[in-house]
């Protein structure tokens, strides 16, 4: 989980991802391995100690401060895993240099790596705090390698926390920035930490996929490593295959203790014990745990001394020796309050909430410049065109041609104050990106990840058949089949959401067609809620979705109908998220969305449990340019333009339910049928 990028710095990796591969190949494979351990067990350890030797040399010698922070940053990766008290000191000689040294990059990439060693050694609220500063850093001066170490470490972080879906999302961006570097072995690194995700969260077949893509990038480095050899037989482990899953940990331990690495010996050790505890060898898993827990006490590395003794209290519960569980279990219970106590979890959560709102408050100055702008470009343009027919109708009246000139002037006037409403409808488009963003990521992942195993699988049938073997060959062309199904699906997926977004952003042809409102609405409604989401990470609300099954098609204007309910849905987020914040005692956000057949037309109801419209204002809000949210959050145009497509457009009618306070609810009568 901490490869990207200074671990893979300085580790190589060789992978072979199907078990199928070693069956047919054993004796190549056994050679295989055999010269990549002595590789990583001589060569290795000679170049990690030359290593630390060359960069303290190089500190010794350099007479720029900015040098010195860039080579302390360096020190504190290599003795991360060895002797974090030796790069605890280098880190304070770093930050006191920091001090002196107006470098951005320098402390961007020292944050980071001091974020690395807390996380290590487990501080999670520290080493959360220095991601987001070096995070923050590396994005505003563009420094595309820091940035992808501080997203790197936010990813472990969330894995710590067992946030394993945002710990994805983290690694997923590692991979962009990585191919924007077109460094190999980060988009290798990332691909395995995903694999690692998807292994916590049981998905072995995801995970699989993913070991794929992390081979095809750390392939070409030729040499394995600890990491490596450890995530498969965490694999190995997870799918039943003890033995190989044994095989393969006790080559991450041997590797991580001829380097001197206690942070990986104790990993691996703890994986090893954990084989033994499946196959009820109790008195090996606890001379294993033992093994992990001393390994893990050089840090301490506390993440590890907790698994290593939570190990040893259900191996000695097993041989009824209560008396070292209760030890241990005490033991124990003391190192997790230490990395996941009350305290500790408080302070993540307030340092997560003051980055939100730093991001909120970045995002919402940049709002408030671009709609200022827009209404000072759009005043300036009114007002030079009101004060230049009133100079021409005031100097030329009497004459015809001005006259003309007058009316054109005029019609220029109302086209642009037709082209304004125009700019309200499609201004709706960028309310769906960052929901479209979201809905088509899943499809489109899943499209390519199948596609490159299904490019390794033919490379396999090709060698097959070239040796005859018709079963293998068979195999292989079953799983060729299952993956083409699913990039099919997932690639009609994408297409469905792709066509609604080109839909949406089409100017309406004012053509009705038969329409499945349903669809309509569901698709609409979650597209609404995770584009909200993108812009608000705190933003959250309950969807309750009641459609009617014999609800026949409707007549409408697809894109049109579909403005109307957008409009709806972030009117109806927006009121859950605003009483949100005020912090009711028991409030929880709720939208709701029901549909029901009245035989000539169709009912579309969106409901909220908001704080609801005052009865002073209730007959206001369908006007144009009236909005109860605050400057630059809303023009007034969107209730007023959904009424005319609703009322004029389609003959049909909207109206509003609302108690102040409680909730409101709008109802949406379409014909079904073409008036």
């Amino acid at each position: 989980m901490d490869l990207f990028p200074a671990s893979l710095s300085k580790c190589h990796f060789f992978f072979t991802c199907r078990s199928r591969l070693f069956n047919n190949h054993t004796h190549l494979f056994k050679k295989l391995a055999a010269l990549i351990l002595f590789l990583a067990c001589t060569g290795r350890g000679f170049a990690q100690n030359s290593k630390g030797d060359s960069l303290k040399h190089r500190l010794a010698i350099a007479r720029q401060d900015t040098s010195r922070i860039l080579l302390i940053s360096d020190l504190i990766s290599y003795y991360i895993y060895n002797k974090p008290d030796s790069a605890f000191k280098y880190g304070e000689t770093g930050l006191k240099l920091l001090q002196k040294t107006n470098y951005p990059r320098g402390e961007a990439r020292l944050l980071g790596r001091l974020g690395s060693l807390y996380r290590e050694t487990g501080n999670l609220p520290k080493a959360l705090d220095l991601a987001i500063k070096s995070l923050a850093i590396s994005e505003q001066n563009h420094y595309l390698v820091e940035r992808g170490y501080a997203v790197n470490l936010l990813g472990t972080i969330h894995f710590d926390l067992g946030d394993y879906t945002k710990a994805i999302n983290y690694y997923q961006q590692t991979i962009k920035i990585a191919k924007e570097l077109k460094d190999q072995a980060g988009i290798g690194g990332g691909a395995l930490n995903i694999a690692s995700c998807y292994l916590e969260l049981g998905k072995l077949n995801s995970a699989d996929s993913c070991f794929r893509i992390a081979y095809r990038g750390l392939v070409k480095l030729h040499v394995a490593d600890t990491y490596l050899w450890r995530d498969m037989g965490r694999l190995e482990l997870k799918s039943g295959n003890y033995p190989l899953a044994l095989g393969y940990l006790k080559k991450s331990s041997q590797i991580a203790l001829h380097r001197n690495d206690h942070r990986n010996a104790s990993y691996a050790d703890a994986q090893i014990a954990r084989v033994f505890e499946k196959t009820h060898q109790t008195d090996s898993v606890i001379f294993y745990s033992k093994l992990g827990l001393q390994e893990a006490k050089f840090g301490p590395y506390n993440r590890f001394v907790l698994m290593s003794a939570e190990l040893l209290v259900r191996a000695y519960k097993a041989k009824n020796d209560f008396k070292n569980a209760l030890l241990y279990q005490e033991f124990a219970a003391k190192t997790k309050e230490g990395l996941f106590g009350a305290g500790n979890i408080q302070a993540i959560n307030e340092i997560i909430a003051q980055d939100n709102d730093r991001k909120k408050e970045i995002e919402a100055q940049k709002i408030a410049y671009q709609n200022r702008a827009k209404q000072y470009a759009l005043l300036a343009g009114v007002a030079m065109l009101l004060l230049t027919a009133f100079i021409l109708y005031r100097n030329n009246r009497q004459k015809h041609s001005a006259n003309k000139l007058l009316e054109k002037t005029l019609a220029n006037l109302t086209a642009t104050q037709t082209q304004l409403i125009q700019s309200e409808k499609m201004a709706s488009l960028g309310e769906l990106t960052a929901g479209i963003a979201h809905e088509i990521q899943n499809p489109l992942n899943f499209v390519n990840n199948f596609s490159e195993v299904n490019s390794e699988l033919i490379d396999e049938m090709q060698v097959e058949i070239d040796k005859g073997n018709l079963t293998e060959v068979k195999a292989i062309a079953v799983d060729l089949k299952e993956n083409e199904q699913k990039i099919n699906m997932h690639g009609k997926r994408a297409g469905s959401i792709v066509k609604s977004m080109l839909e949406h952003s089409r100017a309406s042809s004012g053509q009705k067609e038969p329409t499945d409102i349903n669809a309509l609405a569901d698709e609409y409604m979650r597209l609404s809620y995770h584009g909200l989401r993108a812009k608000d990470k705190s933003f959250n609300s309950a969807m309750e979705v009641n459609l009617d099954s014999n609800l026949p098609k409707a007549s409408v204007i697809p894109q049109d109908i579909g403005r109307v309910l957008l409009n709806l849905f972030n009117n109806a987020f927006y009121a859950v998220h605003q009483k949100k914040k005020q912090n009711p005692e028991g409030y929880l956000p709720q939208v709701t969305l029901t549909t029901v057949n009245k035989s000539s037309f169709v009912e579309i109801t969106v409901k909220d449990n908001g704080s609801g419209i005052p009865d002073n204002i209730k007959e206001k809000i369908m006007q144009p340019f009236f909005t109860t949210k605050p400057t630059g959050e809303g023009t007034g145009l969107g209730l007023s333009l959904s009424y005319d497509i609703v009322v004029k457009g389609h003959a049909g009618s909207i109206a509003i339910d609302t108690k102040e306070g409680e909730f409101t609810e709008f109802i949406v009568k379409l014909p079904l049928k073409e008036v």
